[in-house]
């Protein structure tokens, strides 16, 4: 039965993680219109801006949005008033929070004209993007990742177009930002729509205390979360210039592109569901999160190894030669995609279980973890410490999340020890192919993918005819 649930999982991770990469794709297609028009000074302030209003959003996220997937997949009666709860919780709390971040923004840093042009529109981004989170939660929970993906994808579709559009006309960076707020209040009015047709919103003041704090610990890990990935940002921003944010948030955009898409997949797909089976059928659910870690693991080892091949050639494709700089940063972080699509299964499985106090602890561990590398390498090494610093952070999760999930038996390592050849032979096809300096970047990418498919291809055969045992 549990195979077969995977693979329904499976399908609505795909929607949830297609919709994800390329909505993300053609957002990202639009930053770097964006990046190239205003170049790399202007384009550092403003992402230094827009990290200062992510990591206090994260920090005033209380966990209800995570809370209605929870408590909504199991009783789907309860959707209308936890919906409801969460949106007065978030208006209050994100209206306060983007104050703080604007306060704090212009203590610490220098504000000048374009700074202060900037941050009205990326605090009305901020918080419609901040405020949508729950609407796309009760989708998820009704198992709608295919609507959620086609809206998201034309949403950034109209993105793209207009910043297109804006590039030929030779706008400045004010007018690309303000774009970019009128088409997401514009989305916000669509979705609240759509995903409200069917279902009433109610509020129950008595519920929003005990919604609150059964749900804190989501938020807690989420604010952990945020904290550990934008800090290399800051530290950059503190430490290094401008044109060195510039270049690490060309590099870290395109890699957390694919943080989000894999995410999507586990979070959007699979934790509801397994927020259900933890309670009914604990074998289903160790299967399920067996399965989970073979699938992650495996793809995680293919994209990594194919964005360390293809740096080169999609940098300078996508940001030009003036962004030539990012194409380390680039190679040094593909590494840790292999590590965060790793430890999706164990982190997915440690928030089914209602594990969240030791998760946030082991969270909080790698946030000093990242300040001191902050420190240490970010300072004395710019925006490729900066990188170094991403990577170090996914292994220290590794580290700390696998052998805790292990030893609660929330997941199983059968298979792994099978996935250790192919994932050694692909990473050093990947490393010794982008190292053949006298070929060509097409044949490079045909020899790697060629390689790739055919090893990964006689794993799979393997796998088929020995089923490794995940309970």
């Amino acid at each position: 039965m549990s195979k077969g649930q995977f693979h329904t999982l499976l399908k609505k991770s795909s929607y949830a993680s297609v919709g994800v990469l390329l909505s993300r794709v053609l957002s990202a297609c639009a930053v770097i219109i964006m990046s190239r028009v205003v170049g790399p000074a202007n384009f550092g302030i403003y992402a230094s801006l827009w990290a200062v209003i992510r990591v206090t959003l994260a920090l005033s996220e209380t966990g209800m949005t995570t809370g209605i997937k929870r408590d909504g997949a199991r009783n789907y009666e309860y959707l209308p008033i936890l919906l409801g709860n969460t949106l007065l919780a978030k208006i209050v709390i994100g209206i306060i929070a983007l104050l703080f971040a604007t306060l704090y923004y212009t203590a610490v840093v220098e504000f000048n004209s374009v700074h202060q042009s900037l941050t009205v529109p990326l605090v009305i981004i901020a918080f419609i993007l901040f405020f949508i989170e729950p609407f796309f939660a009760v989708l998820q929970v009704r198992g709608q990742q295919a609507q959620i993906a086609v809206l998201q994808i034309g949403k950034n579709l109209l993105f793209l177009t207009g910043f297109i559009a804006l590039a030929v006309k030779g706008s400045g960076l004010k007018t690309f930002v303000w774009f970019q707020a009128v088409l997401n209040c514009f989305f916000f009015i669509v979705v609240y729509f759509y995903s409200t047709g069917s279902l009433r919103v109610r509020f129950d003041l008595s519920q929003i205390a005990p919604q609150f704090f059964s749900s804190f610990v989501f938020g807690l890990s989420g604010v952990m979360y945020t904290t550990y990935t934008q800090l290399p940002v800051l530290a950059l921003a503190h430490f290094g210039s401008i044109e060195e944010v510039g270049y690490f948030a060309v590099a870290y955009r395109l890699i957390e592109l694919l943080f989000l898409t894999a995410a999507a997949a586990s979070n959007n797909a699979f934790l509801p569901s397994l927020f259900r089976l933890y309670r009914s059928n604990r074998k289903d659910f160790v299967e399920i999160c067996g399965r989970m870690q073979l699938f992650f693991f495996s793809l995680g080892v293919v994209v990594s190894s194919s964005l360390y091949v293809s740096a080169e050639p999609l940098i300078l494709f996508l940001q030009g030669d003036e962004y030539r700089p990012a194409i380390q940063a680039v190679r040094i972080m593909s590494w840790a995609v292999m590590l965060n699509m790793g430890i999706l299964a164990a982190g997915c499985s440690l928030t089914a279980a209602g594990r969240m106090r030791i998760k946030i602890l082991l969270q909080l561990c790698v946030v000093a973890v990242v300040f001191l590398t902050s420190i240490f390498i970010i300072k004395p090494y710019g925006f490729l410490g900066a990188s170094y610093t991403v990577c170090i952070m996914w292994g220290t999760l590794v580290i700390l999340y696998y052998p805790y999930a292990g030893y609660k038996r929330l997941i199983t390592s059968a298979g792994l020890f099978h996935l250790l050849l192919p994932s050694t032979l692909t990473i050093v096809a990947a490393v010794f192919t982008a190292n053949l300096f006298y070929l060509p970047w097409v044949t490079k990418l045909t020899f790697f993918f060629f390689n790739a498919i055919l090893v990964w291809l006689l794993t799979f055969l393997w796998f088929k005819k020995h089923p490794p045992i995940l309970h």
